[in-house]
């Protein structure tokens, strides 16, 4: 809720204090309730009076309040009776009369109260998130075409936005044209609420809040059949609701990731939806599946969904499955611009119909640029909406056909360009030359990490310190020196023979016991939780931290053990000829390769991006000359001396000639070169 809204928080927060010996779920109830009350006064559908005070401290129900509005028995929804002390009843008679709140407001209201008792916490919780209006409006516009008979469907409807915006759209629409429905708005409500608008929602006062805000679209109260049901969309088969039924199918389904669902419900969806959902994936995988099999032929999918399926490992079955099986219209891609505010998700808009694409099919792609991240979400879609053109955005065609199951590279055609020279000059994969490792899970940093003033008070064995970086200490080409130290005490088979480290690491033994190794009888108490091979550590190898804004590859030969945060790639040893450790940092800290990079990598907020093992092993290497290694060799000496230095001009003019050798080793022409060189 918008934080102008003063009065209407006022209002829920002295409704807060009424009832703060209700339980949180008895309080939601009560207090969506009362609103639906105070919302009919303060529209003067109903007239308070002694008699409606009366029956509702008997009966406070949605039934009942509803009953007077209609001045008829209402059969709405089966609910426990709410009894109240007299105190609370008139305390609450009194402060419903005081104000009038919600005279200004749509029935819509009712729905951004119940998101703001759903607090955020929740919210992440079921990975439900309330959709901005803006956004909405902008997707029903792309859903264009209305007919009579079209049905529109949201799988997981909340408390029903995305049904009052399209009602809103339908009336407006049938109005426009009498000779489809006629005048008659109450007409026309009960043909677009029974014949057209279908809802799904797990949570059952969501169900009735979507209920409420379209039966008081009209201001006189109609009886409906309405189709929003109470369930599960993935598993539960509900009777009104048919494959191949629906025209349109939107809406903002649930993100919710492997570690957050249960089990039991995990396994369900594995078999259920194992085209799309396996492993790692994230429920939203299957609703898009669901989405598409509830449509009609040449129907309409049109989702607000988090953007990193485009790139996920554990996506690439839903991305084959997209491919495979329908056309893809457009995908607006915000990339990182975070439309949800307080909300660490990425999202984008796609839309897509039912039917497998044409050879040449090509879809529109709108993706914000980096410079456009602190404009607003309403204005870019504005912007789009009106095909305005605009700096802040790439807009460009991209072939279906070149979408990869492995990642969906949404580029424009000089990146594409640019990219396939890189990759064509290339003969191995970073993967085919490499092996990668993570850095070590102690399991509680507090016991194993220590200074080295620490390490010499508790007299520990010298033996057994190992330096100890974390991915903040990793810059391109060096890493900060350190005076943290690991206790690797893995290398302790006997830990009553080691009397210091023992006495040290002891007022910890309760908290690691507790580890879940531990408890597995995987490890011994005093043990690291994950210490990986030493061996690895302790050879030469470059160290990256894997979250970062640019490029960050340092070469390691001082045998630094390193965090959980923090990657580490090794030359195969039998791969040595084809790459030496100095050239490869050097091309991967170079602008061309940064850029290279990110043309793939999963993209998190704002300016950051993910540099796991899976995504960056894709990158592609060339095979260099000895006269070329020697050249790149030396260059990456003279940075290493001017970073020793301190002299930045200088290091800056070595890798402004990186960029230029590069530029002629992949032969890109004058155009490819200034675009290039004017995002460097």
């Amino acid at each position: 809720m918008k934080k102008e809204k003063k009065k209407i928080i006022y209002f829920l927060e002295n409704l807060d204090k009424i009832f703060i010996d209700y339980n949180q779920e008895e309080k939601r109830y009560v207090i969506m309730k009362v609103v639906l009350l105070k919302w009919l006064i303060d529209h003067q559908r109903i007239q308070w009076n002694i008699v409606i005070q009366q029956s509702l401290y008997q009966k406070f129900t949605f039934e009942n309040i509803l009953s007077f509005w209609s001045q008829q028995r209402v059969y709405f929804s089966k609910e426990k009776k709410q009894h109240f002390s007299q105190s609370i009843w008139h305390t609450l008679c009194e402060f419903i009369l005081k104000l009038d709140i919600f005279s200004k407001e749509s029935s819509e209201i009712l729905g951004e109260v119940y998101e703001y008792l759903n607090n955020v916490q929740q919210k992440k919780k079921n990975g439900m998130f309330y959709t901005p209006f803006f956004v909405i409006d902008f997707m029903l516009e792309e859903i264009d075409d209305c007919n009579v008979q079209d049905k529109i469907l949201d799988p997981a409807c909340g408390c029903g936005f995305f049904l009052s915006r399209a009602y809103d759209k339908l009336m407006e629409y049938y109005l426009n044209y009498p000779e489809l429905l006629g005048t008659d708005k109450k007409i026309i409500h009960q043909h677009i609420l029974e014949k057209q608008l279908y809802g799904i929602e797990k949570d059952s006062l969501a169900v009735i809040i979507t209920k409420l805000i379209l039966i008081l679209k009209q201001s006189q109260y109609l009886k409906t059949n309405f189709h929003i049901y109470h369930g599960d969309a993935l598993l539960k088969n509900i009777e009104g609701l048919k494959k191949n039924n629906f025209r349109v199918v939107i809406g903002n389904p649930p993100y919710i990731g492997h570690k957050k669902i249960d089990k039991k419900y995990h396994i369900q969806l594995k078999e259920k939806y194992n085209s799309v959902y396996h492993d790692k994936g994230d429920i939203s995988y299957c609703f898009f599946q669901r989405g598409i099999e509830f449509l009609q032929k040449r129907g309409k999918l049109c989702f607000f969904v988090s953007r990193y399926f485009l790139e996920a490992l554990y996506a690439s079955n839903l991305r084959e499955y997209l491919m495979k099986n329908v056309t893809i219209n457009k995908i607006i891609d915000f990339y990182g611009q975070r439309i949800l505010k307080g909300i660490g998700i990425d999202f984008l808009i796609i839309t897509l119909t039912k039917q497998k694409s044409k050879p040449n099919h090509t879809l529109e792609i709108y993706r914000l640029r980096d410079i456009a991240i602190n404009i607003s979400g309403e204005i870019i879609l504005k912007n789009i909406s009106k095909k305005k053109k605009n700096s802040d955005i790439y807009f460009f065609f991209l072939p279906q056909s070149e979408l990869k199951k492995e990642g969906w590279r949404l580029l424009c055609p000089m990146d594409r360009k640019i990219i396939k020279k890189i990759e064509e000059k290339c003969v191995f994969q970073l993967r085919d030359i490499c092996e990668t490792k993570q850095g070590i899970i102690t399991g509680k940093d507090q016991a194993f990490v220590l200074s080295k003033e620490e390490a010499k008070k508790n007299k520990l064995s010298c033996s057994l310190l190992k330096p100890w970086i974390k991915g903040r200490a990793i810059h391109s080409f060096f890493i900060e020196d350190s005076d943290t130290f690991l206790l690797y005490s893995n290398d302790i088979e006997n830990i009553e023979l080691w009397e210091q480290e023992k006495n040290y690491l002891w007022p910890f033994k309760t908290q690691l016991e507790k580890r879940r190794e531990c408890i597995r009888g995987v490890r011994k108490w005093y043990e690291l939780q994950w210490p990986r091979k030493k061996e690895f550590f302790e050879s030469t190898k470059i160290v990256f931290p894997y979250k970062a804004s640019h490029n960050r590859f340092a070469l390691d030969d001082q045998e630094n053990f390193y965090s959980a945060d923090v990657y580490g790639i090794r030359l195969k040893q039998a791969l040595k000829e084809s790459m030496s450790y100095k050239v490869l940092v050097l091309l991967l800290n170079s602008s061309i390769y940064d850029f290279y990079f990110k043309s793939f990598a999963k993209k998190l907020g704002k300016n950051l991006y993910e540099y796991y093992p899976n995504t960056l092993m894709q990158l592609w290497m060339p095979k260099f000359k000895d006269k070329e290694r020697e050249e790149l060799e030396k260059y990456y000496k003279q940075i290493i001396y001017f970073l020793r230095e301190k002299k930045q001009k200088e290091i800056k003019n070595i890798k402004n000639k990186v960029n230029q050798w590069l530029i002629e080793y992949f032969e890109f022409n004058q155009e490819e070169k200034s675009y290039l060189l004017n995002l460097f």
